[in-house]
């Protein structure tokens, strides 16, 4: 697996993360938040690509947040080895600012 899906699938890890405790923070019945979350990524290593057939256990922990935005450390291994690691970093966007008349 390239490096690049690696990252990208780290960055979906820590969408979920930050979704699920987004809900699990929220009100009960409150409505879903409609955010997109904008990534940027520093301290990327690749020691390896993951083969075919290969499992990947994809590791993500939060490690700053701050106002509308944080970091979260990433690490994606096969068989313990680490495979690609990275610090990513996230900030919300609300949707109506994209949909607004220019």
């Amino acid at each position: 697996m390239p490096a690049a899906l690696i990252l990208e699938s780290l960055a979906q890890a820590t969408i979920l993360l930050v979704r699920k405790s987004a809900e699990l923070a929220a009100p009960a019945g409150a409505p879903p938040d409609p955010a997109v979350y904008l990534f940027g990524f520093r301290a990327c290593e690749d020691a390896a690509s993951g083969l075919s057939g290969d499992v990947m256990k994809l590791e993500v922990k939060l490690t700053k947040l701050y106002g509308e935005g944080g970091a979260a450390d990433g690490a994606a291994t096969v068989e313990g080895k680490p495979c690609t690691t990275a610090e990513m970093f996230f900030s919300k966007v609300r949707l109506a600012i994209f949909h607004k008349s220019r």
